[in-house]
């Protein structure tokens, strides 16, 4: 997926977006699938990805074998690399062999990268479990003050989280709301969907496929979409 906001100066943000693997055993189609993305992107011309985004349900049952396999398999990864979880990492009711076999870094967060302000979000942890989404008020007020740090220094913003917005059980309103603005919009996945939301229509996309292959349960593992900003 790729998001430019700059039609002067042709800045464009660029990331790897590899979602729903849903991993369980070495070995199976969706695990095959991950290290071939994963070789795919290094094969590509430097420059061409600013990161990748892990963004949920990265381990089917949330178990250490499980984040093992996901560690091991983007390890040659040579890109930056944000993780987000998903309600299946978060089966447990812990996210703690998420944070410490998988190696992910404590969210919210935010990376600025070319002018745009990336916000890594986590709508498991607030939540019961299962599709119980949800962002919380204290990250719901981070995020704001992100995005009006982002909008004073005069960048745009990319939110990414593991599901649609509108599913939120809690801040959905308020996050629709913070979004609406333009140069703001959100990326997710969840279920069978990869997919970006753009809150204005001066944005203009085209979808690109970034195969190799599908996941074990016939999923998209990986796609690439173009945003050029400005109409």
């Amino acid at each position: 997926m790729s998001a430019s906001d700059d039609a002067a100066g042709g800045r464009v943000l660029s990331w790897l977006h590899v979602g729903d693997l849903h991993l369980t055993m070495a070995g199976e189609e969706n695990h095959r699938d991950l290290g071939r993305i994963v070789a795919f992107a290094n094969a590509l011309p430097p420059g061409s990805l600013d990161f990748a985004v892990l963004p949920g349900d990265n381990a089917d049952d949330g178990t250490p074998e499980q984040f093992r396999l996901v560690r091991d398999a983007v390890a040659p990864l040579r890109l930056p690399l944000h993780i987000l979880p998903g309600d299946h990492d978060f089966k447990p009711r812990s996210l703690d062999a998420y944070h410490d076999v998988l190696g992910a870094k404590p969210l919210p967060h935010a990376v600025a990268v070319k002018g745009h302000r990336c916000l890594f979000l986590d709508v498991v942890s607030a939540g019961t479990g299962g599709p119980d989404f949800r962002l919380g008020e204290d990250q719901l007020a981070w995020v704001e003050g992100e995005l009006e740090a982002a909008g004073a220094a005069g960048e745009g913003a990319v939110l990414f989280m593991h599901t649609y917005p509108a599913d939120l059980r809690g801040g959905a309103e308020r996050l629709g709301a913070l979004l609406a603005p333009a140069r703001r919009c959100c990326a997710w996945t969840w279920a069978t969907r990869i997919t970006t939301s753009w809150p204005t229509t001066a944005a203009r996309s085209s979808w690109r496929l970034a195969r190799p292959g599908r996941s074990r349960r016939g999923r998209r593992a990986s796609r690439s979409r173009r945003w050029t900003g400005e109409p």
